[in-house]
């Protein structure tokens, strides 16, 4: 039997909301019943630059691992819709924290996870994603026949922006190229709703082929879907369509030499993100307000991506009650993370002497116990450190843990209003 569960997602990326803004969406399932709703809001620093964006998530799932993932998902959907919308790039993806909205339960789960970094910031720049667009964006593609296809161009269009860097030109060149496939499909589809197959060909100038065996022209469906991509896709543009051509041929093939694709690559980018992103706004359906909005200065431009490192998470598990709710949000937890001579390889593993890693957390709101705190990582990327945990308590008083304790334990952690006190076991 499902449950209710909330999940925050982090999104890391060159934009944001407004400050002091909170954006719920809502989606309906084929029933017309809530299938999620999501409340997203940014933090900024001190100087109002977006730091990151989080997500909570209403869902239901089976059980807190399978939240914990679908928490990644809604994450990685929503964000190439505010990448499009702020036409600016995002890193990463995180699902940080979960816990079930069971009712009738005093004893909860509580997941968190955190990523340390050793630079002092991720971002030098971020945008603004601009709300009231990201939201009739949003709500189109749930409501569109194509929504599959228009968002998985959303995710190839995201990692083009995630490769804007002169070195990465020919990769976000290549993700561009699937973008304009599932496009072209898109395109193809809505016009034979209304046009006859010859009637398409001779609009978008296809010749088609000849048939071998009987002699006769033909124009089948990967005609269309070229003439798709030509006239309306690159909207006729000839230089970028044979620069497209060259650059797929060679990559697809293996033919043509690597410096010289990737001079084409860096010299049509520009041109094709655009042709790409206005093509994709088109089949949204959008007003054309909204529209003029998203391709308006300086959405218009792509912002280049500049670099952030991952290192390593871990994991804490409580069970707790009052953890969230959705005027109060989430009990405090604060993560403080010193940072020691690390080395990164290959493969993504980390080695040195790792970070200290302390924990902060409050009592439930309301009362309640917090118990069966513990620390783990993420597979082969767990440095070597110091983990210490503060529970805080209503008054003020607290309890430590160490990594010198076993690395999950079990504390009784009662609410200054309970009388059983505090006990350890």
């Amino acid at each position: 039997m499902p449950n209710r569960f909330v999940v925050q997602s982090l999104i890391v990326g060159h934009f944001g909301l407004p400050p002091n803004v909170n954006a719920i969406v809502r989606a309906l399932d084929s029933a017309g019943a809530p299938a999620f709703v999501a409340q997203i809001s940014s933090e900024h620093g001190a100087d109002g630059r977006a730091l990151h964006t989080t997500l909570d998530v209403q869902i239901e799932a089976g059980s807190l691992d399978e939240a914990w993932q679908l928490g990644y998902h809604y994450g990685a959907f929503f964000a190439p819709l505010m990448a499009l919308s702020a036409n600016a790039p995002f890193g990463s993806v995180e699902t940080t924290r979960a816990v079930s909205l069971a009712p009738g339960r005093r004893d909860r789960v509580l997941r968190i996870a955190y990523t340390v970094s050793p630079e002092s910031h991720w971002f030098d720049r971020s945008r603004e994603v601009p709300v009231k667009e990201f939201i009739e964006a949003s709500e189109a593609l749930f409501t569109s026949e194509h929504s599959g296809r228009l968002h998985r161009a959303m995710v190839h269009y995201a990692d083009a922006l995630a490769s804007w860097s002169a070195a990465e030109s020919l990769r976000s060149v290549y993700s561009l190229f699937h973008a304009v496939e599932l496009l072209s499909e898109v395109v193809t589809k809505r016009a034979l709703e209304t046009l006859a197959a010859a009637d398409l060909a001779a609009r978008w100038e296809v010749a088609g082929s000849v048939c071998s065996s009987c002699g006769d022209r033909q124009v089948t469906d990967g005609h269309l879907r070229a003439g798709a991509r030509g006239a309306v896709v690159l909207q006729g543009d000839g230089a970028a369509t044979k620069a497209w051509r060259d650059v797929r041929n060679a990559l697809a093939h293996g033919y043509g030499d690597f410096p010289s694709m990737q001079r084409v690559a860096e010299a049509i980018r520009p041109r094709l993100a655009e042709l790409v992103r206005e093509s994709i706004l088109d089949e949204l359906r959008l007003d054309p307000e909204v529209r003029t909005g998203l391709l308006a200065p300086p959405l218009s431009t792509p912002l280049p991506r500049e670099a952030f490192r991952n290192t390593f998470e871990t994991l804490m598990e409580c069970d707790a009650d009052g953890i969230w709710s959705q005027d109060e949000g989430w009990i405090a937890t604060d993560v403080e993370v010193l940072v020691g001579a690390m080395t990164y390889g290959p493969d993504g593993s980390i080695a040195g002497d790792g970070p200290q890693v302390r924990v902060t957390t409050e009592s439930p709101r309301g009362g309640g116990a917090l118990k069966g705190v513990g620390s783990g990582g993420t597979p082969g990327a767990q440095p070597t450190g110091d983990f210490s945990l503060t529970l805080r308590r209503a008054d003020g008083s607290t309890e430590q843990l160490d990594s010198s304790q076993p690395d999950w334990r079990t504390v009784e952690f009662f609410d200054v209003d309970d009388d059983a006190g505090t006990s350890d076991s």
